[in-house]
C-alpha cells in the first residue's frame, strides 16, 4: 500500500515499514485490550505512517514510476 499510494516510498522505508508493523501489532496485542478486528486498521495505518516518515529523508531513485502509483496512472 505504501508503494501504491505514495510517490516517496523507497526500499529502506518499506523494510522499516514491515518491521514497524510487526512490532506495533505485537505491542498492541500484549499491552492493550484492543478487539482483534482493529488489528488490521492499527497495523496498516501505523506501519504506513512509519514507512512514509522513514522514506522522507532518503533520496528517491531516478527510476521511472509511471503507472506504478495511483498518481502516475495514465488515464485513457
Amino acid at each position: 500500500l505504501l508503494g501504491i499510494f505514495t510517490k516517496r516510498a523507497n526500499g529502506i522505508g518499506v523494510l522499516v515499514d514491515a518491521a514497524a508493523g510487526s512490532v506495533l501489532l505485537y505491542l498492541v496485542q500484549s499491552t492493550t485490550q484492543t478487539h482483534v478486528y482493529l488489528y488490521a486498521l492499527i497495523g496498516i495505518s501505523g506501519s504506513m505512517l512509519v514507512g512514509y516518515l522513514i522514506s522522507l529523508p532518503f533520496k528517491n531513485s531516478n527510476k521511472s514510476i509511471d503507472g506504478l502509483t495511483i498518481f502516475t496512472i495514465k488515464k485513457s
